[in-house]
C-alpha cells in the first residue's frame, strides 16, 4: 500500500465480531508500541468494498465494542491505516508481529462469534408469549426491542443491537427521513464510537433482508439527506 497503509490478506473464509476486532487490534497495537491512532476498515475481497471500519483518535481514548455486530463466512482483506507513524518501526513490527495476531484474531473472534449466537438464541427465543413482554407491531411483525427478536406468524429472526436500535429508531418515526447524521450518532456515536458512513449502509441492508417477509415494509436511501422506513400498510403500534 504505502508507508502508513498496511493489507492483511487470509487464504482461507472467515467470520468475525465488529467487537472483537476492535479490542483484539487496539490491545496488540498497544501492546507493541505501534500508533494508537488508526482507521481499521474490513474489505470484501471479491468487490473490495468495504464493508466494516472504524476510526481511533486521541485524546478521546474510550470505545466500546459494536456489540453484536457479527459478520458472515466470507473472504476478507483487513487494512490498518496508521494516521501518526514512524515508518520505519511501524514496518518492522507489522512485519514480526501482526502474523500471529491475525491467527490469534481468526481463531477467537470465532470462537466468541459461536459463543454469541448460542447465548443469543437461547436468551431470545424464551417466553415470548408471556403476555408481560411488552412488543411494538411494525407491519406484520412483532418487534420485541428487548428481545432483539422479530416475529412473524412462526418465523422468529434474531436481531443485533445495532439492527435492534436502528429498527426502533425507524419504528418510532415512521414515513418519516431519517437523517444520516442523526442515525450514525444514535446506533453509534453515542456509545463512544466513531465509525465510517458506510456502515451505516450495511446496517441498513442486513435490516432490510430481516424485513423482507413483510413485502409491505421499505427502507429507502432518500439521497444526499439519509434513510426513511416506508410502511405501506401504516401498521404500527
Amino acid at each position: 500500500m504505502n508507508d502508513h497503509t498496511y493489507q492483511i490478506s487470509f487464504e482461507k473464509a472467515f467470520d468475525f465480531v465488529s467487537d472483537s476486532l476492535i479490542h483484539l487490534v487496539s490491545n496488540q497495537l498497544e501492546r507493541n508500541g505501534l500508533p494508537k491512532e488508526h482507521i481499521v476498515s474490513v474489505l470484501d475481497c471479491n468487490k473490495m468494498q468495504t464493508i466494516f471500519a472504524y476510526e481511533i483518535r486521541f485524546p478521546r481514548d474510550s470505545v466500546l465494542p459494536c456489540r453484536g455486530r457479527n459478520q458472515n463466512t466470507d473472504c476478507y482483506i483487513v487494512q490498518i491505516e496508521f494516521l501518526n507513524t514512524n515508518k520505519n518501526r511501524v514496518g518492522w513490527l507489522m512485519g514480526s508481529t501482526f502474523f500471529m495476531f491475525l491467527i490469534g484474531f481468526y481463531f477467537v473472534s470465532s470462537l466468541k462469534k459461536n459463543t454469541a449466537k448460542k447465548e443469543s438464541v437461547v436468551n431470545n427465543t424464551l417466553n415470548i408469549e408471556d403476555p408481560k413482554i411488552s412488543f411494538l407491531t411494525v407491519g406484520k411483525f412483532k418487534f420485541f426491542t428487548q428481545k432483539n427478536l422479530l416475529v412473524m406468524d412462526d418465523v422468529s429472526t434474531i436481531l443485533s443491537d445495532k439492527e435492534s436500535k436502528l429498527l426502533k429508531i425507524f419504528a418510532d418515526n415512521p414515513n418519516q427521513i431519517m437523517e444520516r447524521g442523526l442515525l450514525l450518532k444514535e446506533v453509534w456515536e453515542n456509545e463512544g464510537i466513531f465509525v465510517m458512513s458506510r456502515n451505516l449502509d450495511v446496517l441498513v441492508s442486513k435490516l432490510r433482508k430481516k424485513l423482507a417477509l413483510d413485502a409491505n415494509i421499505k427502507i429507502t436511501n432518500i439521497h444526499g439527506k439519509g434513510y426513511k422506513m416506508i410502511l405501506d400498510d401504516a401498521i404500527i403500534a
